[in-house]
């Protein structure tokens, strides 16, 4: 009899445990289900129809005035580009000597310039500037026709880079881009034959220490 009470007993726990449990789950699925709902009603709903953008939704029109500066130099500007850094601004364009003007900023007085056209030892053909957040330099120029690189220092003097290019035939100078990521490292884009080719390059390197294709 004593054990027929005692099975009685635990059958009665473990009925009322299991319904406890499911209480508690209840509860939880319907806090769960409560904070969806909250989560919705603060989405607003989509309207119908068509929304248009004006000009005053860009907030106030800010007019650029143009202040015009007296220069000596006389130069043609053709494929220009510039480059801000510090106070100076460093200007490209293509012409036989002088192809990189560097002027002092407000003022815009040239205080420097370089750069022969040519495909001799460090002349140029089609050039470009590159950007760097190095303290040390005002610039890169990189020559894709030639596939070299050089840097403009603080001091106006043009130094050949040690950065090595991977081997391979030279396409269009247009395929070609570099971008500075640090002091040591940069990111090297050109054209392949399956799409573009991202090339990380390192100082006194003959070939690419990683490459990830595009």
């Amino acid at each position: 009899m004593n054990k027929i009470i005692l099975i009685l007993f635990l059958l009665f726990l473990i009925i009322r445990c299991n319904n406890n449990s499911h209480d508690e789950e209840h509860k939880t699925n319907n806090q769960i289900s409560d904070s969806l709902i909250n989560m919705e009603s603060t989405v607003s709903e989509l309207k119908e129809g068509t929304i248009n953008i004006y000009e005053d939704d860009f907030g106030e029109i800010i007019e650029l005035i143009g202040k015009a500066f007296d220069l000596h130099q006389i130069f043609k500007p053709k494929e220009v580009e510039m480059i801000l850094k510090d106070d100076y601004l460093i200007l490209k364009t293509i012409q036989n000597k002088n192809m990189f003007m560097v002027f002092s900023i407000p003022e815009f007085k040239l205080v420097h310039s370089c750069g022969v056209q040519g495909v001799g030892p460090d002349e140029f053909v089609y050039p470009n500037l590159v950007q760097t957040e190095e303290e040390d330099k005002l610039c890169y120029v990189y020559a894709p026709t030639n596939e070299k690189l050089y840097y403009l220092t603080n001091d106006f003097k043009l130094i050949n880079c040690t950065f090595g290019f991977p081997k391979g035939k030279i396409r269009a100078s247009a395929e070609k881009q570099i971008h500075v990521l640090s002091k040591n490292e940069l990111l090297y884009v050109r054209a392949s034959d399956k799409g573009k080719k991202i090339i990380r390059l390192l100082p006194d390197s003959v070939e690419p220490e990683t490459e990830m294709k595009t």
